[in-house]
């Protein structure tokens, strides 16, 4: 998770009961409900943000850690604060697999291990790639959309001693992605 120009966090009970009276967001904008009201003893992670007008970020702000679909923070999200989740790991050179750094591979399919609460939503975007050397930008595919309600894998067609991936979540929803399997040839020695 990275938060823009945090310089203080802890964790704290927050009085978050909002009423009619003093609530001046949408109900679709805000987290919890009635009964996660009932009192203010719950914990959740506060983080002190800085404004950061390169970013966004227009004012200082308070931020209370909570999920996206099953929060119980009642205050509204902050739009300015909170942009779209994207995961990025580069570098794979799948030596655990057998596979070393000699050896050139190509990625045809990935079994994603995905999961979400939230119903409306449920696809993940993802972008393969490649590159020969570590520290070289990898050269990525087109993007390949995966939804998790009815999708069981993602053809690809990366290629090169070290693998990347990118996944972006397209709307604030919580999810799980806790791993994937990898349909790959080594094509040789190069």
């Amino acid at each position: 998770m990275d938060l823009p120009n945090v310089s203080s966090g802890t964790v704290a009970n927050v009085n978050s009961v909002a009423t009619y009276a003093t609530s001046t967001t949408t109900y679709a904008l805000t987290g919890g409900s009635y009964f996660s009201q009932s009192d203010s003893f719950a914990k959740h992670t506060m983080v002190i943000g800085e404004t950061l007008t390169a970013d966004g970020i227009t004012s200082d702000k308070l931020y209370g850690i909570d999920l996206a679909d099953q929060g119980q923070i009642s205050f509204q999200l902050d739009t300015e604060a909170t942009k779209p989740v994207l995961l990025e790991r580069t570098g794979l050179d799948l030596d655990e697999a057998g596979l070393g750094a000699s050896q050139y591979v190509v990625c045809s399919r990935l079994y994603p291990q995905a999961n979400t609460t939230n119903s409306s939503d449920t696809t993940l975007t993802f972008e393969f790639g490649a590159s020969d050397i570590p520290r070289s930008t990898p050269t990525y595919s087109s993007t390949a959309t995966f939804d998790i309600a009815t999708d069981h894998k993602i053809d690809s067609r990366a290629a090169g001693r070290y693998l990347s991936y990118k996944v972006t979540i397209p709307s604030n929803a919580d999810f799980e992605l806790t791993g994937f399997n990898l349909e790959v040839t080594a094509t040789g020695r190069r």
